[in-house]
C-alpha cells in the first residue's frame, strides 16, 4: 500500500506541473481543412514520414572495397529515351543503261530463234548501237570478251555474293582481273552472238545457287 501511494502522489504532482504550462483546445475551436491542396499535403507528409522511418540494409557488405570516388555525390541523373535502332537498307543497282527500251523481261517467253517456250534468265534493254553500257556496281571483272553461249562479245563482274553479265556488246574496255567501279563503262551496246537487233542482255546470277534472278527487283 505504501509503494502504491507514492506512485499516486508522483503522478499528481507531475499532472499539477504540467497542467500550468499546457493549454487545451477545445475540439470545438479547431479548424479542419477539407480543400484537395489540403488533403494532397496530408498525404506527402504521410509519405515523407515513411522514407524518414525507411533505413536501408546493408548486409555483408565490405565497405573496405570502396574507392575515393565512391564518396562522391550523385548531383543528377537523367534518363534519355533510347534511338530507334535503323534498319539496313539494301543499294539499289545501277541501271546497265542510261536511256532503252527494256524489249524482252525475265521469265518465260516464245524463243526468238526456235519459235519454243523457254526461259529467258535476264533483261533485254534495246538501245542505238554504240551507246555506253556501265557497270551496275563495283566488282571485279571475271570474262571480257568473245563468248560461245550466244552471248557475243560480253563481259562478267563480280561482286559481293553475286555475278552480273552483260551481253551482245559490240566491244568491250575491260580485261579480266580489272576492279571497277560503279558506273564506270565497260562496253557499247551491239547486236553480236545470237541477236536479233542491238540491244543489252542483262543477268544478275547468285554465287551461292549459279541461279539468275529478276534484275528488275534490284535495279532502282
Amino acid at each position: 500500500m505504501t509503494f502504491i501511494l507514492r506512485v499516486l502522489v508522483i503522478y499528481f504532482v507531475t499532472m499539477s506541473v504540467f497542467s500550468d504550462t499546457t493549454t487545451e483546445v477545445d475540439a470545438s475551436d479547431a479548424v479542419i481543412c477539407t480543400l484537395p491542396l489540403c488533403n494532397k499535403i496530408n498525404r506527402g507528409n504521410h509519405l515523407f514520414k515513411q522514407i524518414d522511418n525507411y533505413q536501408p540494409k546493408y548486409d555483408n557488405y565490405d565497405f573496405s572495397k570502396m574507392n575515393k570516388n565512391s564518396s562522391k555525390k550523385i548531383k543528377r541523373i537523367t534518363f534519355e529515351p533510347s534511338k530507334p535502332l535503323k534498319k539496313k537498307t539494301r543499294k539499289k543497282l545501277l541501271w546497265p543503261l542510261k536511256r532503252g527500251r527494256i524489249s524482252s523481261k525475265f521469265g518465260y517467253r516464245i524463243d526468238p530463234f526456235n519459235g519454243k517456250k523457254q526461259h529467258h534468265n535476264g533483261l533485254d534493254i534495246a538501245a542505238p548501237r554504240g551507246t555506253r553500257i556501265r557497270a551496275v556496281a563495283s566488282g571485279v571483272v571475271t570474262k571480257s570478251g568473245w563468248m560461245t553461249n550466244g552471248c557475243g562479245y560480253g563481259v562478267h563482274i563480280q561482286h559481293s555474293n553475286y555475278e552480273t553479265v552483260y551481253c551482245h556488246a559490240s566491244r568491250v574496255f575491260v580485261v579480266k582481273g580489272e576492279k571497277i567501279k560503279r558506273g564506270q563503262g565497260i562496253a557499247r551496246v551491239g547486236s553480236s552472238g545470237h541477236s536479233t537487233g542491238p540491244h543489252l542482255h542483262f543477268e544478275i546470277r547468285s554465287l551461292m545457287t549459279s541461279k539468275s534472278v529478276n534484275p528488275l527487283k534490284y535495279l532502282g
